[in-house]
């Protein structure tokens, strides 16, 4: 009879073992392939890449150009209120707050038309270094630069500079690129409810 904690116990341990180390090959198929077996692994499984492009045509860049545009009319009203010293010296630390909300929205603005897919030789680009660097080289981009240039601290310092802020003005061009879109979203609404 074999004891427990015996030498009976301890052969079948070391028979075990033995018998498990013979078997190692039969545990692996003869045609798992090790070095391609990443490349497989990687195709079955695509590393996600985010799209953080604009499409100019959407709803919400148009909502986005909508906002801007609320921008662009305050700042109108604004140079125009402001030119009249008695309104000015009262509700002048009234409209600084605004001014500032509307200048983040400006400045944001820029961040997001750094963004804007475009076509380039029918292809569409939607990668971030191309968009900015499409933007960056345009017209516009000195445009909106100019436009967020702080001369707003002038008003704070000197209440007589009223016209501090005319700098903003040049933000109007989104009133005309706002309303060629509003035509193209009716427009796609009048086409979809002629088709039934």
């Amino acid at each position: 009879m074999n004891e427990p904690g015996g030498r009976g116990e301890e052969q079948k341990l070391n028979e075990r073992k033995r018998r498990m180390s013979n078997n190692d090959d039969d545990l692996i198929p003869q045609h798992f392939e090790y070095e391609n077996q990443y490349d497989k692994w990687r195709a079955a499984n695509p590393r996600i890449e985010y799209d953080f492009s604009v499409d100019e045509s959407g709803y919400i860049y148009w909502i986005w150009t909508f906002i801007v545009v609320c921008g662009c009319l305050y700042n109108i009203i604004v140079l125009s209120v402001l030119a009249f010293e008695n309104i000015r010296s009262v509700y002048i630390d009234k409209f600084i707050p605004i001014n500032v909300a509307f200048d983040v929205i400006f400045f944001v603005d820029i961040l997001i038309r750094s963004m804007l897919s475009f076509y380039e030789d029918g292809v569409l680009v939607t990668e971030f270094s191309e968009t900015r660097r499409n933007y960056v080289h345009s017209f516009y981009f000195g445009i909106d630069l100019l436009a967020i240039f702080p001369f707003d601290y002038l008003l704070i310092r000197k209440t007589s500079a009223a016209f501090c802020r005319l700098n903003r003005l040049l933000k109007i061009y989104r009133i005309a690129h706002f309303i060629a879109q509003s035509y193209g979203k009716l427009t796609q609404v009048w086409m979809s409810s002629d088709s039934y």
